[in-house]
């Protein structure tokens, strides 16, 4: 991270900086990228890398901010996540195996995640005896990608936020699915209409 004061630009007409909300993404445990956020009044995006990592944004987060002066709001909080949604599971289990998200981790993101460490959080929420080597296609389905029916994928969310406290948005990872882009933007679409307005937070 940048070791000085960024300085936004006036971007008027749009109410200019003062109402021009930056948000900053973090993806490891100890991310500098929350503090920088925090410490800035920025807000932060949590890439999806485990419950115990998912804490730790938040938690770096809200005590920049509280260092700063600022008051940390779980409704600022964004959770990025690989998401895919088709009529039942097995359906969605079925069709996300040919999508760009897949190829996208068979190609580049496993490869990375093992690399830097990143899979150690995901292991240990899934409760599996694996290597991060050893991560295949059915432990992406089932613990990675957010993959199922409507419900599914509603009670997965749900769980989810009762473990690490909530937050304000959910952010859907995009791929390349210009092959075959209608089962991408069908699942879109019902995360849109059919799962995030029924997704209840922590109280």
């Amino acid at each position: 991270m940048p070791e000085y004061w960024v300085e936004v630009a006036d971007n008027n007409p749009y109410g200019g900086r003062d109402k021009l909300e930056i948000a900053v993404t973090a993806l490891s445990m100890n991310s500098k990228s929350m503090e920088f956020a925090g410490a800035r009044d920025y807000s932060p995006i949590s890439f999806f890398g485990g419950t115990p990592q998912m804490k730790a944004h938040w938690d770096t987060w809200a005590q920049a901010m509280e260092k700063a002066g600022h008051t940390p709001e779980r409704s600022r909080m964004r959770v990025c996540r690989d998401i895919f949604i088709a009529d039942t599971d097995a359906e969605a289990k079925r069709l996300v195996r040919k999508t760009g998200l897949m190829q996208t981790w068979h190609k580049y993101l496993k490869e990375i995640y093992v690399k830097f460490g990143l899979f150690g959080g995901i292991i240990a929420d899934s409760g599996k005896d694996i290597t991060p080597e050893d991560i295949d296609e059915e432990f992406l389905i089932e613990h990675v990608i957010l993959c199922g029916s409507p419900e599914t994928v509603i009670e997965k969310l749900e769980v989810l936020a009762d473990k690490v406290g909530g937050w304000g948005q959910i952010v859907a990872n995009q791929h390349d699915s210009i092959d075959d882009p209608k089962p991408w933007e069908e699942s879109l679409r019902r995360l849109a209409s059919e799962v995030c307005p029924k997704v209840k937070m922590p109280s």
